[in-house]
Parts: C-alpha cells; sequence; structure tokens
C-alpha cells in the first residue's frame, strides 16, 4: 500500500506535525454527534461492544475495519435502519435513538446507491424534498444547484440505467444532499468501482464535505482511502473500536497490535528483556538498546514498518544495534 502524500510529508517534519495535532485536539468544533455506549448483538453474535466517539462540525471520520467488524451496522443505526440494544444516539444535543430515520435529518448514500430505475435523475435527486417546503421551481432550482455540485448538469433527464456507476454514485450522493442533512452517511460508496475512479470519486467526496461543511461518516474497507480523506478513523475489529485518532496516528503510532497488523506492512520481532536496557531478539543475536520500561526476562515483540527500515554495512567488530 502506498502512503498517502500527506502522511509522508507530515512524517517528514515531526515538529510541524505535533503542533497540527495539538492544534487539533483543541478545536472547540460544534459536538453534532455523540454515540454513547451502544451495543447490538444478534443470536449467537455480538456485533457491537460499548461503542463511544463523537462527530464534530465539517469533520469526516472514516469507519475502518475488516468484513464482519460491526462498521456497517454502526452506521444503521446511526441513520435508523436498526435499534440498538442499549446505549444512545445523540444529534446536537437531541437523543434520536428511537427516533425514525426520516426524522433524523441524515443523508445516506448506500453501497449500491439504491437509486429508483423508473425515476429520472431529476426525480431520484428530488424524492426527498417535501412539498411543502419546496414549491415545483424550488425543487428545479435545488436539483439544478445539486447537478452542478456533482459536476453532471445535463443529465437530469436522464435514467439511472443510462449511467455509468460512478456517475450514479455521484447522483446517489446529490440525492442524499438534497435535503441539507445535518450528517451524511457513506456506506462504502465506491466498494464497485474500479480503481481508477474510485480515487477519482473520493478526491470529488471529499471537497463536497469540505466545501458544504458537513459532517461525514465514511464506512470503507480500503485502508488508503481512509487515510487520504479522513480527519479521524475509527478502526474496527471484532465489534470494538480498536484506536479512533488521525491518519498519522492510525499508521505511525498504532496503540493495538490489530491496528499495527491490519494498517499497511508491519514487520513483528519477537524478544526478550535480557538486562537493563537491553533487548535480545529471536532467531537474531543482534540486541537494541530499548527506551520503555520492560522487566528482565519480560518477552516482547518490536513492530516496524518496512520503509523506516534500512540495512547498514558495519565492520565486523562494531555492534549492531536498533533503537525503540
Amino acid at each position: 500500500m502506498n502512503i498517502p502524500s500527506a502522511l509522508q510529508q507530515a512524517n517528514s517534519d515531526h515538529r510541524t506535525l505535533a503542533r497540527s495535532l495539538r492544534s487539533y485536539s483543541q478545536q472547540q468544533h460544534q459536538r453534532v454527534l455523540e454515540i454513547v455506549d451502544i451495543q447490538k448483538a444478534y443470536p449467537n453474535k455480538q456485533v457491537l461492544e460499548h461503542i463511544n466517539l463523537d462527530l464534530r462540525a465539517g469533520e469526516l471520520i472514516s469507519f475502518l475495519g475488516p468484513s464482519g467488524c460491526g462498521k456497517t451496522t454502526l452506521l444503521r443505526i446511526i441513520a435508523g435502519l436498526e435499534q440498538p440494544d442499549y446505549g444512545k444516539i445523540i444529534k446536537k444535543g437531541q437523543d434520536i435513538t428511537r427516533l425514525k430515520p426520516a426524522k433524523r435529518q441524515c443523508g445516506v448514500v448506500f453501497q449500491n446507491y439504491a437509486l429508483f430505475p423508473n425515476l429520472s435523475i431529476a426525480e431520484n435527486i428530488a424524492f426527498g424534498l417535501h412539498p411543502k417546503q419546496y414549491s415545483k421551481q424550488a425543487k428545479v432550482d435545488r436539483i439544478a444547484e445539486l447537478l452542478d455540485l456533482i459536476e453532471l448538469p445535463d443529465i437530469a433527464a436522464r435514467y439511472p440505467y443510462q449511467l455509468s456507476g460512478g456517475q450514479q454514485q455521484r447522483v446517489a450522493l446529490a440525492r442524499a444532499l438534497a435535503i441539507q442533512p445535518d450528517i451524511l452517511l457513506l456506506d462504502e460508496p465506491l466498494s464497485a468501482l474500479d480503481a481508477v475512479v474510485r480515487v477519482k470519486l473520493r478526491q470529488n467526496i471529499r471537497l463536497i464535505q469540505r466545501q458544504l461543511n458537513i459532517a461525514t461518516i465514511l464506512v470503507t474497507h480500503d485502508q488508503e482511502e481512509a487515510l487520504s480523506v479522513s480527519d479521524r478513523i475509527a478502526v474496527m475489529y471484532a465489534g470494538k473500536i480498536e484506536q479512533l485518532d488521525t491518519p498519522h496516528n492510525i499508521y505511525y503510532a498504532p496503540q493495538t497490535r490489530f491496528v499495527a497488523a491490519f494498517i499497511g506492512n508491519m514487520n513483528f520481532l519477537a524478544g526478550r528483556v535480557t538486562g537493563n536496557q537491553q533487548l535480545q531478539l529471536i532467531h537474531s543475536a543482534t540486541e537494541v538498546q530499548r527506551t520503555h520500561r520492560l522487566e528482565k526476562d519480560e518477552w516482547f515483540e518490536i513492530g516496524f514498518r518496512p520503509e523506516n527500515a534500512c540495512l547498514i554495512l558495519d565492520p565486523p567488530q562494531q555492534q549492531q544495534g536498533l533503537m525503540i
């Protein structure tokens, strides 16, 4: 997996990165959504366990994890399409846990886009616009505005079958945005597209999200996608959030072994503490100096990215070492 350029640049200047991370944590953005201790189980399977996170105005959070980890179920609970067994969903201070989906003011883009094949593109986009809130002319203006936003201004009279997969995805996005939602929910919207189109459209989605300053949750299994477009990433495994952090910290400072192994490529070396400030790596006579407190004879694993390793040819009399 290629490291997104934003992460490469951040890694080249740790002091700048540290300042940006501090400023991010101190920003007083309005909290749009709070997920409080959400739990969900199906027969013989615990799907979600004690999920807690918040989403702030203008922020894009990705739910990233392997199939079956609970990320889509969590998104559906937020949208009101499923009910949790325990916990609360709070939007702008209001408990919406039991509120019907139509009352939640959330725009949803499904994995298969779910466009109505018998309706024109204009009718698909206008589907959620209530007649009491939008006159006929207001609907026409809103449709034109959204078609311009997704850069497809001339397709209003067409039908979904006349569009490519990428165009259908953008129409589904326009339909989700038509009601001017408080939160945009994207359930793997790019998974059915080829790689080239997927890269272009994820950039378009991020630009539109920033332009509208709309709080967004993206469900994805694509690591590069999550690292490239997210403000924060919730890495999920077996119904739990393993780590919720910035893309840089998810990649360069994983907090669990699963996150380290799941994101990108990671090498692991087993070893044992042999003495003060000394570690013995298994299958190797190399000793490394350590910076963490470990008890003598304690077993451990060192994890490092391939791009952080280099081969050095030293004279035989010099001892090779590794800092951790």
